[in-house]
């Protein structure tokens, strides 16, 4: 709307000091809006037909938004003893009251009842963070309080149809209140599914309450009743101004975002020729977003983007969480992609092993401050982890290692295996090619041993 209005909505509760909210009733700041996302229902991650090509895995899904508003936050009631999960309850307890965010300014999301599944809400939910993430409206972290989540479910007769709103809106709707994680949002909803299931299932009726929620059980309970329609008293907000926004403003700020998360990943997909699950990895947060791109831009031989993207999404962010890094930004040495693109560069040119590598990873984390490129390669030299990837140097070793006495049993029986052309011989190949590692300590550089051992051998034979 060109005008977006401020109300005050009375009501008297623990954690409304005031006796009223201000907020958007009727002149919301935004309206009839959708928000799309890659869900990760039935996607493959990481398989053969999702990991070379980069096509379409899972789904798009849209969401109706019913509006976006401006308003007050409220305080925080906790219940004296944590049988109810931190949360008011309707049984008469003690409660306590934190008022240290009341007053505070946010910014509220009314989706319509366009979900199917908990794991749809939980997608969703990650899927509004990423965007807030990206132009930079909240960090969206839920341990801190930046989002938090209140769910709405209702049950529908089973075989309603989709088209049938009447009837798919028409059971009872129960709230739960202040969800601070995508995961127990899934987990509330399933209970929550569950509880009612099992009322109507026994012909009981669904209460329209309001319910919190239990990490520690993983169900829901009651908060308080909403039985009967409640008069909140909308009036207008006395020291509020109306918001007028121009069309230009509008185009304005759209022309001045920046590149939207499903965008970026549909870019990243058909630039580098990512799976769209491993591009979905990245964008979900900004920074590693810009931290992969701005490392494959770096001078040097080309490295294959699956190779980035991989070491990123599992190494990294598995080091990072063992260090309890929340974010990624947090640690110094994701302040600049130099530091993993010289230890990627000497892992892609098979100067050193994919074992030798996540230890060089875990050694440049410790030092918690940025590192230049060549910090990997000093590492790797002071302890002297460097593959043998010379040809000559692995031919000789291999001759060597196929000469010891010790190899004299294998070589007969791969000679006769070789000879009735079994299958059995190739098995023998791969035990010669572990007595060469087992040698060189895990140095020997594996595509170049191979074809060492493939030589030694065809050698071997020219002189039966």
């Amino acid at each position: 709307p060109a005008v977006s209005r401020f109300e005050r909505k009375h009501y008297y509760y623990f954690d409304l000091p005031a006796g009223y909210q201000i907020t958007q009733q009727d002149w919301p700041i935004a309206r009839d809006g959708e928000l799309a996302w890659f869900s990760s229902q039935g996607v493959k991650k990481r398989g053969k037909k999702s990991g070379g090509g980069g096509g379409a895995v899972g789904q798009v899904r849209r969401v109706r938004l019913e509006r976006l508003q401006l308003e007050q936050d409220s305080g925080k009631s906790l219940a004296v003893d944590d049988a109810g999960g931190g949360e008011s309850r309707r049984d008469g307890g003690e409660v306590l009251v934190d008022l240290n965010r009341a007053g505070a300014a946010l910014l509220e999301f009314v989706f319509m009842p366009d979900l199917r599944s908990p794991e749809e809400a939980a997608d969703l939910v990650r899927a509004l963070r990423g965007l807030l993430r990206h132009v930079d409206v909240c960090d969206g972290n839920f341990e801190e309080g930046s989002m938090r989540v209140d769910l709405n479910i209702s049950l529908a007769p089973p075989g309603t149809p989709e088209d049938d709103e009447a009837q798919l809106y028409s059971g009872v709707r129960v709230e739960v209140k202040n969800l601070n994680s995508p995961r127990y949002l899934s987990l509330a909803a399933a209970h929550e599914i569950s509880r009612q299931q099992a009322l109507l299932s026994s012909g009981q009726p669904v209460e329209r309450e309001t319910r919190g929620f239990n990490a520690k059980t993983r169900a829901t309970y009651s908060m308080r009743s909403k039985e009967e329609a409640y008069d909140y008293r909308f009036l207008p907000e006395p020291d509020l101004p109306a918001l007028h926004v121009s069309r230009e403003q509008v185009d304005a700020i759209r022309e001045a975002l920046p590149e939207l998360p499903t965008a970026m990943r549909d870019r990243i997909v058909a630039t580098y020729g990512l799976s769209a699950y491993d591009a979905g990895l990245l964008v979900a947060q900004p920074a590693v977003a810009r931290f992969f791109e701005a490392l494959l831009g770096l001078p040097g031989d080309k490295l294959p983007p699956k190779l980035a993207a991989n070491w990123i999404t599992n190494e990294l962010f598995g080091a990072l969480a063992g260090r309890y890094v929340e974010q990624f930004p947090d640690h110094a040495f994701t302040s600049s992609p130099e530091g993993l693109r010289g230890l990627l560069d000497l892992l892609h040119s098979e100067d050193i092993s994919t074992l030798v590598a996540k230890e060089v990873l875990e050694l440049l984390l410790d030092q918690e401050a940025a590192v230049g490129r060549l910090a990997a390669e000093a590492l790797v030299d002071a302890n002297s982890w460097r593959q043998i990837s010379d040809p000559d140097e692995l031919l000789a070793i291999t001759r060597e290692v196929l000469a010891h006495p010790r190899t004299s049993k294998d070589l007969e029986d791969w000679r006769a295996e070789k000879r009735a052309g079994s299958k059995r011989a190739g098995k023998i190949e791969k035990a010669f090619l572990g007595a060469v590692m087992r040698h060189t300590r895990g140095r020997a550089a594996p595509s170049a041993l191979a074809k060492a051992i493939q030589q030694a051998l065809r050698e071997l034979e020219g002189r039966v």
